[in-house]
């Protein structure tokens, strides 16, 4: 009788919440979430005198870019480190070098996997290269792709960059 009680509960519960994942109206191609991420790295361009506000807009557009372009988790970005797991090559190559750790595997794959690819892409190159050299010094002096604006030398978690992709592309 309790045990009826509590999945009755349970079915209330998730029936007022809604469903959890999204409904095919919702999905959006990756080539539209990688445009708008460029329009907003775009957006912090144009904007004139550089400051944390446009290298905030700028790692959030490079964000979306980079998302679209890379078929990882939030996890796995949150593990992005120019010069070390993003590496510039000869324009317009961009290699994506990711530990097992930072990927989500089982835990007995993750000391042998990982994802190694190069990707050909100049756009990416090219707001990647900008960044670095221009918007990623106005944070810190690390080498986190995706730094925290609230902590000096911190970079932002795996969950707070699903919620920022979320919030950026929720129109």
């Amino acid at each position: 009788v309790a045990c009826n009680h509590v999945v009755s509960r349970m079915n209330a519960r998730a029936k007022a919440a809604g469903r959890a994942s999204k409904t095919a109206d919702q999905l959006v191609g990756a080539s539209t979430i990688f445009k708008l991420g460029l329009e907003i790295v775009e957006g912090a361009r144009a904007r004139g005198p550089r400051g944390l506000h446009q290298a905030r807009d700028y790692r959030n557009g490079l964000l979306l870019a980079t998302a679209a372009a890379v078929p990882q988790r939030a996890r796995a970005l949150s593990h992005f480190d120019i010069g070390n797991t993003v590496v510039l090559l000869e324009r317009p190559y961009v290699h994506i070098r990711l530990p097992g750790r930072a990927l989500k595997l089982r835990e007995h794959e993750k000391e042998h996997g990982g994802y190694d690819r190069v990707l050909k892409n100049a756009d990416l190159w090219d707001a990647i290269d900008e960044y670095w050299r221009l918007f990623r010094p106005l944070f810190d002096a690390g080498t986190a792709m995706f730094p925290s604006l609230l902590q000096v030398d911190g970079k932002v978690s795996a969950a707070q960059l699903g919620k920022l992709v979320g919030d950026l592309t929720e129109k």
